[in-house]
C-alpha cells in the first residue's frame, strides 16, 4: 500500500494473559521500502514494507478536562499500550506470528507479523510468539500466544538491587485495533 499514516479513536481491545487494555487512541501507519529505505544502516532486514497499529489505553477524557487529583499516579491515566506489526509491502490477509526466539535470521521478516503489549498497571510485558495477525481495511486482529514477562521490573531485581530470575509465562492473547 502507499506510504500513509493516521490516528483516531477507533481503538479496540487487547488481551494478553491477565492484562486487558481498552484502547482509547490508536495510530495506524503503512510504509513501503521505496518511501523509507527500510534497510537503514545496512542491517539486511529482508522485508519490503511494514504496516502497523499502535494503541494506547488510558483515561484521556480526565486528562483533557483537568480532572487530575494531585496525588494521582501516571498509571491512573495511562494503563498501557499495544502494537501490531505486519512485514509486507501491501498488508492484507492473514500473517503468521514471527517467533523472535526462533525465526529471526532464517527467512527474513517478509510476510510475518508481530504483537507487543505493555501493561503499566502491573508492569507486565508481552511478546507474541505464535498465532496469526489478520489485516483487513483499517484494522488488525491478533489471536495467539505471548511470552509474558510478569512484573517485569520487580522480577529482575530484588530489594537490594541484585538480579533475580524473571517470571516468564506463555499466555494466550487476542485483540483487535484499528483506525
Amino acid at each position: 500500500s502507499p506510504t500513509s499514516g493516521g490516528g483516531g479513536a477507533t481503538g479496540g481491545t487487547v488481551v494478553a494473559g491477565n492484562t486487558t487494555l481498552d484502547i482509547a487512541y490508536s495510530f495506524c501507519f503503512s510504509v513501503n521500502e521505496e518511501a523509507l529505505g527500510l534497510d537503514l544502516f545496512s542491517v539486511d532486514a529482508d522485508f519490503d514494507g511494514i504496516s502497523g497499529v499502535i494503541g494506547i489505553a488510558g483515561d484521556f477524557e480526565a486528562l483533557q478536562s483537568g480532572e487530575i487529583d494531585e496525588d494521582a499516579d501516571i498509571t491512573d491515566f495511562f494503563q498501557g499500550y499495544a502494537m501490531y506489526f505486519v512485514y509486507d509491502d501491501e498488508a492484507n490477509g492473514t500473517y503468521d506470528i514471527l517467533n523472535w526466539l526462533e525465526d529471526v535470521g532464517s527467512d527474513g521478516l517478509d510476510g510475518d507479523g508481530f504483537s507487543f503489549v505493555f501493561d503499566f498497571q502491573n508492569f507486565d510485558i508481552y511478546f507474541s510468539n505464535d498465532g496469526t495477525l489478520d489485516v483487513s481495511a483499517s484494522s488488525m486482529m491478533f489471536d495467539g500466544t505471548y511470552l509474558g514477562f510478569i512484573n517485569f521490573f520487580e522480577s529482575f531485581f530484588d530489594e537490594d538491587g541484585d538480579l533475580e530470575d524473571a517470571d516468564i509465562q506463555e499466555v494466550s492473547g487476542y485483540g483487535e485495533m484499528g483506525c
